[in-house]
């Protein structure tokens, strides 16, 4: 019996790499690692407005307004409303201040899925 091994890494964008792309299978067969995943990256724009909800969904768990995690963030009310509808493109020193200012991670507000 054969065995398989990989390792796989999400990358920001939601597109999946696989590493080490000669992975024997257990039929003994040699494999890309494309023919072992296929996932269809996001556009830059519907990451952004993934980006926008999943920022918008944590801060409504978290009982606060725009205003307050503006504050929190250090940037303004109406940069949050752009940011949460996907209207624009962030620095990751911006991500950054945001997933502080909800005591998560940068790594948690990119967790979305591409279907």
């Amino acid at each position: 019996m054969g065995w398989v091994f990989f390792c796989v890494t999400v990358v920001s964008h939601g597109e999946c790499i696989a590493k080490n792309l000669n992975v024997t299978h257990p039929s003994h067969k040699k494999h890309r690692a494309s023919d072992l995943f296929h996932v269809k990256p996001l556009s830059a724009k519907a990451s952004r407005k993934k980006l926008g909800e999943n920022i918008r969904k944590a801060r409504i768990s978290q009982g606060i307004s725009q205003e307050q995690l503006g504050y929190e963030a250090e940037i303004s009310r109406e940069l949050i409303s752009r940011i949460e509808n996907g209207q624009r493109n962030l620095s990751h020193d911006t991500i950054h201040k945001i997933a502080i200012a909800l005591n998560t991670t940068v790594s948690t507000l990119f967790e979305f899925e591409t279907n």
